[in-house]
């Protein structure tokens, strides 16, 4: 038969210790607030959004053409990433005045209006950074579009998309205009 080797006020001691710590402890440390940056977004609602081939998520109102548009107007990017970058946002407005330049109907009876927020933009690594690469260190644009009814703000038409690219910022934009390119001329 075993016996207890341990004198009984060691063992009340300790288990006091061990109450003590474990109740006054963990009152004591402040909770360390987490902090993550959430960019501002145009998109409210993705329950009603599909993949698509050609960009990554997209929805189109029932009927919406953008020959059905009498005018649309290119609202200025929104620059809602963490770490701002003027030139992409510069590059994607101007690659959005282009692709809807010509785009409208003469027999058009709606106006609309295109707002785009970039969500993410990482630059190119660095010479040394490229060497050692992770998908974390491509250059990466991220963007959300909305098309709306100008006069009553009805959303038409939502996309989300985004791009990477090895080496350099100004492939992952180009590619990601040629992407919207493509999909407005097959989708809609």
């Amino acid at each position: 038969m075993k016996t207890n080797t341990k004198p009984a006020s060691i063992v009340i001691v300790c288990t006091a210790l061990v109450c003590i710590t474990t109740v006054f402890g963990c009152r004591s440390k402040p909770a360390i607030p987490v902090i993550a940056y959430l960019p501002d977004r145009i998109i409210r609602d993705y329950s009603d959004m599909k993949e698509d081939e050609t960009v990554a998520r997209a929805w189109v109102r029932r009927g919406f053409e953008l020959s059905s548009c009498r005018s649309i107007t290119v609202e200025p990017v929104i620059d809602a990433a963490q770490n701002k970058n003027p030139e992409a946002v510069h590059v994607i407005e101007q690659g959005l005045q282009e692709l809807f330049a010509d785009r409208s109907g003469t027999n058009g009876t709606i106006s609309v209006s295109v707002r785009t927020a970039l969500l993410e933009v990482k630059t190119e690594p660095g010479r040394i950074r490229s060497w050692f690469s992770d998908i974390d260190d491509f250059a990466y644009i991220e963007l959300e579009l909305q098309i709306q009814d100008t006069q009553t703000g009805l959303p038409l038409l939502k996309l989300v998309h985004f791009s990477r690219d090895k080496k350099a910022l100004s492939r992952a934009m180009n590619s990601i205009l040629e992407d919207l390119r493509i999909f407005f001329i097959r989708a809609v």
